[in-house]
């Protein structure tokens, strides 16, 4: 099934949010002046393609809040509150991880996602609840989330 995403803005409310469906919603994104808000993930597994595709349409998000929302680039100067980033292989090289932990409410998984080199799949694990993290979190976590895109792009 291929992946498909709505992004939809208010630029006088300040709000935007991306919505990706794989058929069916996996993935809700939403800026506000709170932070960037995560919805509850169903478990979901993408091709090769479609992570692309999901890369793409998530770095068209980044893109967008920063051209038309310019007081969140200051939120690249802010202190970095307590989060964790990892990117790791497992099973011998086949398996490359990325995780993403906040503690902006209680200590939370933003993203835990495993690419599978030999069967060229993304598996996005489930996210039980909604978070919203910060700005300086999503900013620095896309920074993260981009090195994990091109390590799969390379291998």
């Amino acid at each position: 099934m291929a992946i498909t995403s709505t992004i939809t803005q208010n630029v006088p409310a300040i709000t935007e949010q991306v919505v990706f469906f794989n058929p069916s919603e996996f993935e809700n994104i939403s800026y506000s002046s709170r932070g960037i808000t995560y919805a509850v993930e169903i478990s979901s597994v993408l091709s090769q393609v479609d992570f692309i595709v999901f890369y793409q349409n998530l770095l068209q998000f980044y893109n967008s809040i920063l051209l038309n929302f310019p007081t969140i680039a200051n939120s690249f100067n802010t202190l970095l509150p307590v989060c964790q980033y990892k990117i790791f292989t497992s099973n011998g090289p086949n398996l490359i991880q990325y995780t993403q932990t906040s503690t902006a409410s209680p200590i939370t998984s933003v993203y835990n996602i495993t690419y599978d080199k030999v069967a060229n799949t993304a598996t996005f694990a489930r996210r039980l609840n909604p978070i919203t993290i910060t700005l300086q979190e999503f900013l620095t976590g896309f920074q993260w989330f981009t090195q994990f895109f091109n390590q799969i792009k390379i291998n």
